[in-house]
């Protein structure tokens, strides 16, 4: 019963398969995309835009600063 159920709360939420499909095969043919290589898209096609405050800046620091923070547990998993 719980299994059921559980199902059909997602059934609820989700879009069916052949509902994702009708809107995403367009984007798979549609010469229109070409210049915009990497740019992802939600279950209903529209693209999702970048994040003004995610500047080059800000990815370089998040980089530096998860490379200090495996350095740090290596070490101490290495003694």
């Amino acid at each position: 019963m719980k299994h059921r159920l559980m199902e059909w709360l997602i059934g609820l939420m989700s879009v069916s398969a052949e509902t994702y499909a009708e809107r995403i095969t367009p984007l798979l043919f549609s010469p229109d995309i070409e210049p915009h290589s990497g740019v992802l898209f939600d279950r209903k096609g529209v693209a999702i835009q970048p994040s003004p405050k995610l500047t080059g800046d800000y990815v370089q620091r998040f980089i530096e600063a998860s490379e200090a923070l495996v350095r740090r547990a290596y070490r101490q998993f290495a003694s």
